[in-house]
Parts: structure tokens; C-alpha cells; sequence
């Protein structure tokens, strides 16, 4: 996948990560809709868990 450091194609990492968490969020959609009867519930929790998964990946530490 990688080569010399960079990678091959410009959005690889991206498609590598998006794909099973869109799968995963699926299915956490599916179920908390078929546990609570709303389909709110699992479009916040994803919302959530989107966020903070977005916030993590991107953080910057400074010496």
C-alpha cells in the first residue's frame, strides 16, 4: 500500500478508513433502531461517534 512513505493514490487512506466505519455505523444504526423504535437515536450516536473519531485523527500536539 505504502511505498517509500507516501501513499499511492491520494484519497487511499481515506476509502481505507471511511469504509468500515460507515459499515460499523450501519449496523449501530440498525440495531439501536430496533431496540428503541426511533431512528433518531442511532443518527446521534453516529453523530458521535463521527465527531469524535474525526477530533482524534486530526489532533496536533505541540512540543
Amino acid at each position: 500500500m505504502k511505498k517509500g512513505g507516501r501513499l499511492l493514490f491520494c484519497g487511499q487512506g481515506l476509502s481505507f478508513s471511511m469504509v468500515p466505519t460507515l459499515a460499523i455505523a450501519g449496523c449501530i444504526s440498525r440495531a439501536l433502531y430496533k431496540k428503541t423504535g426511533n431512528i433518531w437515536t442511532g443518527a446521534f450516536v453516529n453523530g458521535l461517534l463521527m465527531t469524535i473519531m474525526t477530533v482524534a485523527n486530526t489532533t496536533v500536539y505541540f512540543r
